[in-house]
């Protein structure tokens, strides 16, 4: 019998290498972001909208990159683990308020919907390490944290097909119908999405979309990163798809978990009613 509620979450459920990997990609590219900035004093291009003509620019970015690596390395210790998730959601959160004029005026709304994948991976994450001691929040909190990380897969989803050449540009040339692959994968976005806010099938969906993501980064980026392996852009975007990757996993982790699925449809469980 474990300890506690939270014990029992994460070490005797199905998922806790799901997890443990989901967290470790998020703080290693989340750190490997931070270091881009310290080293060339920029932020990450337009997923860190920051106007060229901000006053102290160069320091502002060295200081975010500092931020974002000491929140990786809270992540990756266990006995910091709680702090490091809670940096990481105020990193996220706050990076949100940049991409909310492009999303207002539906110019540039893609960013918003990204952000909302590690955010939401990150408050369910936190809602389960807070379940012992705060039962009804914790529920609220994974299941709010689901529904911000459907939302952004719905919007990802989206942007396969209303920037669909774009996307189908970067799909390596050897790959035919690359169209219909860029088709194909938003309707998987979208369809992942629904299938976690509508509770339905949610572990066969996240199973296709950490196979997904995970083709994007061999297929896709890895080998642009290759090519061009002195361009900036391509590293940043290659980290980024990590990242979305291990906040995929994270998600995974938790629909995989049978005591997830009473605080996410029973907010009033208490831990001594939940079964040992």
């Amino acid at each position: 019998m474990m300890s506690s509620f939270k014990d029992r979450y994460l070490l005797a459920s199905l998922p806790a290498i799901l997890q443990r990997t989901g967290c470790l990609l998020i703080a290693t590219m989340t750190a490997a972001i931070g270091i881009l900035s310290l080293y060339t004093g920029d932020f990450a291009y337009t997923w860190m909208p920051v106007p060229e003509d901000v006053p102290g620019r160069s320091a502002a970015a060295r200081v975010v990159g500092l931020v974002l690596i000491a929140a990786s390395v809270l992540l990756v210790i266990p006995r910091t683990l709680r702090q490091g998730v809670a940096a990481m959601l105020a990193v996220f959160a706050l990076w949100l308020v940049p991409h909310l004029p492009g999303l207002l005026s539906g110019q540039s709304w893609l960013g918003f919907f990204e952000f909302l994948l590690p955010l939401g991976a990150c408050l369910a994450l936190m809602g389960i390490l807070d379940a012992s001691h705060k039962p009804i929040g914790a529920s609220r909190r994974v299941l709010v944290g689901r529904m911000c990380f459907a939302v952004g897969l719905i919007g990802c989803g989206a942007s396969h097909f209303v920037y669909a050449d774009f996307a189908a540009q970067m799909i390596p040339e050897w790959i035919p119908g690359r169209l219909f692959f860029t088709y194909l994968t938003g309707a998987g976005h979208i369809a992942a999405g629904v299938s976690l806010i509508a509770g339905v099938m949610m572990r066969l969906s996240t199973a296709l979309l950490c196979f997904m993501l995970a083709c994007f980064v061999v297929l896709l980026h890895l080998p642009r990163v290759l090519t061009n392996p002195g361009s900036r852009f391509e590293w940043t975007m290659m980290f980024v798809a990590i990242l979305f990757s291990g906040a995929a996993w994270v998600i995974a982790s938790i629909v995989r978990s049978v005591a997830v699925g009473a605080i996410a449809s029973e907010p009033h469980t208490t831990k001594a009613s939940v079964p040992a």
